[in-house]
């Protein structure tokens, strides 16, 4: 490689659901695996156990997993960069699964959470035990642990399917834990060497087991050498066919998708008329 400034991880980061079974009735061994499902179970749930959260912050990545169950990373990629339009059936479809959940009655108090902390907060709802259900990314797992260590029983599902879709869902990914190596340091070999010693398989099991932190060493998740905890075992599934994007989001078309998320959600705006407004943010900025 030639001389530069490198990151180099220790952590991977898919998204996913966290799942109470005392309170959604869900089970590990019974996993659901299709939207429908996940949305049955928690409509059937006891009283308020089937209570699904996620934060406005986060809709962004929950839109662009969903979709997945009909785009390939490249036609994502596109709508990314302006190439292909937001009012597309994928993008509807993905809209459509939070409308369902709302008219089941799932979403907690009928709306997404919003604010500065929003994330964190529905993170807090979850692991005090407080909340059947959560979209996060597998960080958030570390974040359980911290929060409420003696709270270990629940599990995580990666990116259900939906009914008609025409790919395999797939769940975003981005880079963890890591650290910058720069060459003009003092030390760059050593420092090197350190972060090549952290993404060995031994020191990578250790962040798993005892820091449930998804690893990234491919070898090491596709051993079975290593157990992945129940907490972190369905956002492991996710990493072999994790998203490969080459774009994002532009900011205005994030805060747009956020806004428009939770209008949708609110029932102050159709899905069509919030892909209009996601689009016209796109066309602003391509």
């Amino acid at each position: 490689m030639p001389p530069g400034i490198y990151t180099v991880h220790w952590e991977t980061q898919t998204y996913g659901f966290l799942v109470n079974p005392a309170l959604t009735g869900m089970t590990l061994q019974d996993a659901p695996v299709a939207t429908d499902e996940f949305i049955d179970g928690l409509a059937s749930a006891d009283a308020d156990g089937g209570t699904f959260s996620v934060a406005a912050s986060l809709t962004p990545q929950f839109l662009q997993a969903i979709a997945s169950n009909w785009l390939t990373d490249d036609e994502i990629a596109a709508t990314f960069n302006g190439e292909e339009s937001w009012e597309q059936d994928a993008w509807r479809g993905a809209f459509q699964v939070l409308v369902d959940m709302k008219d089941a009655g799932v979403i907690a108090n009928g709306a997404l959470v919003g604010g500065q902390d929003d994330n964190p907060n529905v993170e807090s709802s979850f692991f005090t035990q407080a909340m059947g259900s959560i979209f996060d990314a597998s960080a958030g797992v570390s974040v359980g642990l911290r929060t409420n260590p003696e709270f270990e029983d629940y599990f995580s599902i990666g990116i259900p399917a939906v009914d008609g879709g025409t790919e395999d869902p797939r769940s975003p990914g981005v880079p963890g834990k890591g650290a910058v190596i720069n060459p003009k340091g003092e030390h760059p070999e050593e420092a090197l060497a350190f972060v090549k010693w952290l993404t060995e398989p031994e020191q990578q099991a250790v962040f798993a087991e005892l820091g449930r932190i998804l690893p990234t060493n491919p070898e090491l998740l596709s051993s079975g050498d290593v157990h992945v905890p129940s907490q972190l075992a369905g956002f492991a599934t996710g990493v072999e066919t994790v998203q490969v994007m080459s774009a994002t989001f532009a900011t205005d078309v994030r805060t747009a998708i956020v806004a428009e998320a939770q209008r949708v959600v609110l029932g102050e705006a159709s899905i069509e008329e919030a892909l209009a407004n996601i689009q016209a943010a796109q066309d602003r900025v391509s």
